[in-house]
């Protein structure tokens, strides 16, 4: 594995994804790629306007938090980039799975109920059902993440 994509949306579950991802990519020497999407504004009724400032703003916080996120990663040593999408989080995610061609992609789940997923829908879930490449979904909440971290590392560990 020399690639690993890790769609990160600055939640509660992010530093855990980022934790499984460096340990993947310590395991396997492999890179990380940091994708965070800015979305398009959804317009509720006429009151409700997002600003051309409003939309700057999201991206400035988003290159400091995707700047700070990379040092997660330089300070293990771990080669990393990141980049910024435009667009639907879903579709930009996969979208950029088919550019990148990554070996592994890397994101959380926030744990949301069958119900939310069926009416508003998932990355997550949208991502397993469009790309061939594995994908190790972090669930939401500290333990099950730092049970998939360990998990990654000790299928990477040398056979004796």
């Amino acid at each position: 594995m020399k690639t690993i994509l890790v769609p990160i949306d600055f939640s509660d579950a992010t530093d855990a994804v980022l934790d499984a991802a460096a340990t993947m990519a310590q395991a396997l020497s492999a890179r990380v790629v940091l994708a965070y999407v800015v979305e398009p504004p959804v317009v509720v009724n006429e009151f409700s306007t997002v600003t051309e400032d409003m939309l700057l703003e999201e991206e400035k916080t988003a290159t400091e938090q995707l700047a700070q996120a990379l040092r997660h990663f330089s300070d293990r040593g771990i080669e990393a980039d990141s980049r910024q999408l435009f667009g639907p989080a879903p579709r930009e995610v996969v979208d950029e799975v088919r550019r990148l061609r990554p070996d592994l992609v890397v994101l959380g789940s926030h744990g949301h109920s069958a119900l939310y997923d069926l009416l508003v829908g998932s990355v997550t879930a949208h991502v397993l059902r469009h790309v061939s490449c594995p994908v190790l979904v972090i669930p939401a909440g500290s333990q099950a993440a730092q049970a998939a971290a360990q998990a990654a590392a000790s299928t990477s560990a040398p056979a004796r």
